[in-house]
């Protein structure tokens, strides 16, 4: 019994060490998933979220799934009864661990690794649905209520850590807003004052034009100076604070409306889309995307492209491919940058990007950037 509870004590120990750590939340996610696995002798694991808008759930961390789910990471999307029976509960609490059989397992033919049920642990703090834990095997139908009781600690701990992962990226929203408030206020004053100098510059160069002509035309160089030294401050705030195409919008909906503008059609997918990615993650993509499809239209003749967007765990992917002409990537007009700026960009986000060509047949551009 000592032996056990010294054990427990320092797999809850090691855990709330590692999570006061670190703040990012994937980082987290796996973490708890590896050591559960471990600790219980259990071959796999993965963990889903719900969205703060309390939207469709997305998969946020996955240890060791089987080969066929692996393959398709489709097929980790969608409803199951774990997540039906979460959210269907109206009066959640946090001793609702039970083991079921798992209706994605035994939807597979074949690639499932003997694995047909999970112990499903929901992820709930002061009252908010945030998820679900599973960990699968095929060897250990049972669990003792001591595993049991741990579990629920374990459990206890990761909604924490995803609550308190969303309460700061909340308050950093939130002071991100007062900042940008503060600066348009501090422009707007800025640019007033410079405005009404130049003003009262012209007025006195009216004033004086006729019987003091180089006085006025002193006046008339000031305003010039003023109104040019006013307009890069304008142009600087307008960089700095003009809109992003992805403000109020998901990025797959931005890439769809940014696809709608050419003249050959353009499906856009996405799997696992809700699945949050960081702003320079997200800005990253599109401008891969748009540049992908920016190519397409002046080169590929092409009629048809798609544009697939993948969330994993730890990668996201974007794929863009087009029924065009294809190209020869030996033989690019090393003028252009496009291809090269793609993979730059991909590059400082930590990513790589790939071309597979064929002339005649189209190409196929994939970017995987880690988040």
């Amino acid at each position: 019994m000592v032996a056990r509870n010294n054990k427990e004590l320092t797999l809850l120990t090691h855990i709330a060490q590692s999570l006061n750590q670190t703040v990012a939340i994937d980082e987290a996610l796996q973490l708890i998933l590896r050591e559960s696995a471990e600790y219980f002798q259990l071959e796999t694991g993965w963990i889903w979220l719900l969205p703060p808008d309390d939207s469709e759930h997305y998969l946020a961390a996955a240890l060791n799934l089987p080969p066929a789910l692996q393959e398709e990471p489709v097929l980790m999307t969608g409803w199951c009864y774990c997540i039906d029976d979460f959210r269907e509960d109206e009066t959640p609490v946090v001793d609702q661990i039970k083991t079921v059989h798992c209706s994605r397992l035994r939807k597979l033919k074949d690639g499932h690794g003997d694995l047909h049920f999970h112990a499903s642990i929901p992820l709930i703090a002061n009252g908010q649905k945030l998820g679900l834990l599973n960990l699968a095997s095929a060897d250990r139908p049972v669990l003792s209520q001591e595993e049991l009781d741990l579990l629920y600690t374990i459990g206890g701990m990761l909604a924490i850590a995803v609550e308190r992962n969303r309460l700061t990226a909340q308050s950093r929203e939130a002071g991100m807003l007062a900042e940008r408030n503060r600066l348009a206020r501090e422009i707007h004053d800025t640019l007033a004052q410079g405005l009404t100098g130049i003003g009262l510059l012209l007025e006195s160069a009216e004033i004086l034009i006729q019987n003091n002509p180089d006085r006025a035309a002193a006046s008339i160089r000031k305003a010039i100076a003023l109104t040019q030294s006013n307009l890069e401050e304008a142009r600087r705030s307008v960089l700095d604070l003009r809109a992003t195409p992805l403000e109020n919008k998901s990025l797959p909906d931005a890439i769809r409306d940014l696809a709608a503008n050419y003249s050959f059609s353009a499906d856009v997918n996405c799997i696992n889309h809700t699945a949050p990615v960081s702003t320079n993650v997200a800005m990253g993509l599109y401008r891969i995307a748009q540049e992908a499809l920016a190519n397409i239209a002046r080169h590929a003749n092409a009629t048809h492209a798609t544009v697939t967007l993948t969330h994993l765990p730890n990668w996201v992917t974007l794929r863009v491919q087009d029924n065009g002409d294809g190209f020869d990537i030996e033989h690019i007009d090393k003028t252009r940058f496009g291809l090269q700026g793609m993979i730059e960009r991909a590059k400082l986000l930590h990513g790589t990007l790939s071309i597979e060509n064929t002339l005649g047949a189209g190409t196929t551009l994939l970017a995987k950037i880690p988040i």
